[in-house]
């Protein structure tokens, strides 16, 4: 179920995501144990993305490991694209736990 209001916005790119009520939530340690090129995650503003499909067409190369087991928000705005933020989209498996 979609729950209306509840978004996370990016200022910067001008793009926002729904957040479901049945979207799963990972832990940094969770995301830390998916940190190889064929099994990569990344946490980008609160969301998991599995991008481990996407590696071998990045277009950095071994860049994009530079964010695996980080939170890579502020890496992934410094050198993408809103391009690049709508690509993300189709690899979002889950939210960020907040911190503890």
């Amino acid at each position: 179920m979609k729950v209306e209001g509840n978004t996370r916005a990016n200022d910067t790119l001008d793009t926002a995501e729904t957040i479901d009520d049945d979207t799963p939530e990972f832990t940094l340690d969770q995301v830390r144990e998916h940190v190889e090129k064929d099994n990569l995650w990344l946490a980008i503003d609160g969301n998991v993305y599995d991008v481990s499909d996407f590696v071998p067409r990045h277009p950095g190369r071994d860049h994009i490991l530079l964010g695996a087991g980080i939170d890579a928000s502020e890496k992934f705005e410094h050198y993408h694209s809103r391009h690049a933020r709508k690509l993300l989209k189709k690899y979002l498996i889950g939210n960020l736990a907040p911190s503890e």
